[in-house]
């Protein structure tokens, strides 16, 4: 059994897979400077092929902890909101190339994580007397 401060923890690390979401590149202007940024640390030509398979795993992965901590509440509507900015970030930004569905899709993911945060945090606090 896991212990009672443990889903605070979890969805602290679901808000920064989302913080982490936003803050991969979402236009052509963005690409470019982090290609310069990773090349000066020595990640060059490598970077780009990344970027994708990265943000595809933070989305992924941000959605999956949501949905595991929203269930364990039963709370449906986190999850909903979290799997729309997944979609929007992963069909927008990736599949059809729309910087603004992948940024929209990116603040939805996030509100998601950092809403799911505060509830679980809720949950795990003691009842006030």
């Amino acid at each position: 059994m896991a212990q009672a401060g443990s889903a605070p923890r979890v969805a602290s690390w679901a808000s920064l897979a989302g913080v982490g979401a936003l803050l991969l590149p979402k236009c052509p202007v963005c690409f470019a400077a982090y290609g310069g940024g990773l090349a000066a640390i020595g990640l060059g030509p490598a970077a780009p092929r990344l970027l994708e398979p990265l943000l595809a795993l933070a989305v992924l992965s941000s959605f999956g902890i949501v949905a595991v901590l929203s269930a364990r509440r039963r709370d449906l509507v986190t999850p909903l909101v979290s799997a729309a900015g997944a979609v929007l970030v992963l069909v927008g930004a990736l599949a059809l190339r729309r910087p603004g569905l992948g940024a929209v899709g990116a603040v939805l993911l996030m509100g998601a994580s950092v809403l799911n945060a505060v509830r679980c945090r809720r949950a795990a606090a003691p009842a006030a007397g």
